[in-house]
């Protein structure tokens, strides 16, 4: 049986005495005047999948960090100049120190094709439309029936994204 790592913590660059991140990923608000105790925050999931959280001094908001960056930047190095995070499992929630590095955009692109994370069609999130709604326009393309701004129109989209569409410069990977 493996024995169970212990779980360290670290202060947050510029939040000291305020925030810190531990190398399981875990975000934690430090005692102070308006917090009672230590509290073991829960973050949010963006338009991308990625976890953040906001940060606050005096009441206020000042930022809202990914939490990927923030176990990087406490346990290895600040992001060095052309790196980005790079989530060895392709899993964006697991920022566990042992499943993320600074990697260059080159090979995180890779990952995404090699885990089948690439955010495509309906699964980007800023999406509006879905791989039906491509293959619907694409045919009544073909057909003639509605004009580029008529599909527009019924899909409630801008007529770029409908030539986008028709001329396969977005949503390429439908037929």
């Amino acid at each position: 049986m493996k024995p169970d790592k212990t779980e360290r913590w670290r202060d947050i660059f510029g939040w000291e005495r305020f925030y810190q991140i531990s190398d399981f990923g875990r975000l934690k608000s430090l005692k102070r005047p308006f917090v009672p105790k230590d509290k073991i925050l829960k973050p949010c999931v963006d338009l991308s999948g990625y976890l953040f959280t906001g940060l606050f001094k005096n009441n206020k908001r000042l930022a809202c960090p990914k939490i990927h960056r923030l176990v990087l930047e406490a346990f290895v190095s600040p992001r060095p100049d052309g790196f980005e995070c790079r989530h060895k499992d392709g899993e964006k929630t697991n920022n566990r120190l042992s499943n993320i590095e600074w990697s260059t955009h080159e090979i995180n692109e890779n990952d995404k094709h090699s885990h089948g994370t690439i955010m495509c069609g309906s699964k980007n999130g800023y999406a509006k439309l879905t791989e039906n709604d491509v293959i619907e326009i694409r045919r009544l393309c073909r057909t003639g029936e509605f004009t580029q701004w008529g599909l527009a129109h019924k899909f409630n989209v801008g007529q770029f994204c409908i030539w986008s569409v028709i001329h396969r410069q977005s949503w390429r990977h439908l037929c």
